[in-house]
């Protein structure tokens, strides 16, 4: 996938290139606004500092040529000026970040609920309700899109139980045991009365 020149159409020099960027991390997989916008920052921090580390070895080298010459009595008095940065990112600000996520929402490139919806419908086999919230909060997606993409009880107790069948087969013989099944579980975000009703023997999963 790359930036279409109709979709870059209006946008500075600088915010065309953060589109390319962010249309690259699209094709690769979906994303959520906030992780396209945290992956453009950090690639504009990034620029920001290897352009001030850079203005400060040229102004180090230029201190250092200048005394040089100063010694041997051939400094020049009217040294050129630093070269202007050719980078293309030089002057890029946060609002071109905006701009760029609003121009890929707008077309329908960027969509958190699309996002939400593959994410839930991947994860959906092997982890629960929770583990999949908490995952798709920390993607920066909100609670209402949430919401409408966690798959339904019965559903998670149904992939509780085939993962459980999968992984162990029998129910626990003892405590350790038990302890290790739920755990397991537990640690994948199945609900508490999901766990407990499998452990207990439950052979199918639970209303």
């Amino acid at each position: 996938m790359t930036a279409a020149p109709a979709l870059a159409a209006g946008l500075p020099d600088g915010a065309k290139h953060l589109l390319r960027l962010a249309v690259a991390a699209l094709a690769r997989r979906e994303h959520s606004r906030s992780e396209i916008e945290q992956k453009l920052e950090r690639k504009l921090e990034a620029v920001r500092r290897a352009a001030a580390v850079s203005a400060s070895a040229s102004a180090s080298g230029s201190a250092s040529a200048v005394h040089a010459a100063a010694a041997s009595g051939t400094a020049d008095p009217d040294p050129p000026s630093a070269a202007p940065s050719s980078t293309r990112l030089a002057g890029v600000t946060r609002a071109d970040i905006a701009l760029v996520l609003d121009r890929l929402q707008s077309r329908g490139l960027l969509s958190d609920a699309r996002m939400a919806q593959v994410l839930a419908r991947t994860r959906g086999a092997r982890y629960g309700r929770l583990r999949i919230r908490q995952e798709l909060e920390r993607r920066g997606v909100d609670r209402d899109t949430i919401a409408a993409v966690l798959p339904p009880p019965e559903q998670e107790a149904a992939a509780a139980l085939a993962l459980w069948q999968r992984k162990f087969g029998t129910p626990p013989a003892d405590l350790k045991e038990r302890a290790r099944q739920g755990r397991f579980l537990a640690a994948r975000g199945f609900a508490p009365a999901i766990v407990a009703h499998i452990l207990r023997g439950g052979a199918e999963a639970p209303e």
